[in-house]
């Protein structure tokens, strides 16, 4: 995956198959479960949902 994909996701938002996490926590382990129960997903780790920002990057969306 390069920058443009990457940014690609982001810009379309969270979804049944992405979810967004700020931090490895309880939370991102039951994304996992949830995702490895179903048909899969991707999470992306770092992303601060609030204004969808990685920390010392930022995108317009």
């Amino acid at each position: 995956m390069d920058y443009k994909d990457f940014r690609h996701i982001i810009e379309q938002g969270e979804s049944e198959k992405i979810e967004f996490k700020s931090s490895f926590n309880h939370e991102l382990i039951e994304t996992i479960v949830a995702f490895s129960n179903s048909l899969g997903g991707k999470i992306i780790l770092g992303i601060i949902k609030l204004n969808f920002t990685i920390p010392d990057v930022c995108l317009k969306i």
